[in-house]
């Protein structure tokens, strides 16, 4: 899933009002003006995001042969390993908990 639709769609799970955007980035409404948002790629929003939801980040490999996978991202109280799928894990720690985050409301 690319970064604008993984914004797009946190951006609606918090319930953030979407005021444009283009095909590389959401603008969610404020008080003043339309800002930015980037939990994708951006720290200091989706860094909030992955305290709230508790999220694990661990990197992962192959069994048995080491080679990494990426990182994989799941919500607190979730350690089912065994069940990995791609939509939790990625090269980037935060794109992957956004990703875990999507996941956890997609249900």
């Amino acid at each position: 899933m690319e970064n604008n639709e993984i914004n797009k769609r946190i951006a609606e799970i918090e319930g953030k009002a979407i005021s444009s955007e283009t095909s590389s980035e959401v603008y969610i409404k404020t008080k003043s003006w339309p800002c930015i948002y980037n939990p994708a790629e951006d720290w200091a929003q989706g860094g909030k995001l992955i305290e709230k939801y508790k999220i694990s980040l661990q990197p992962l490999y192959k069994y048995p042969t080491g080679e990494y996978m990426g990182w994989y991202a799941s919500l607190s109280g979730e350690n089912e390993l065994v069940s990995v799928g791609d939509s939790d894990v990625d090269e980037s720690p935060l794109k992957a908990a956004m990703l875990a985050i999507i996941d956890e409301f997609a249900e």
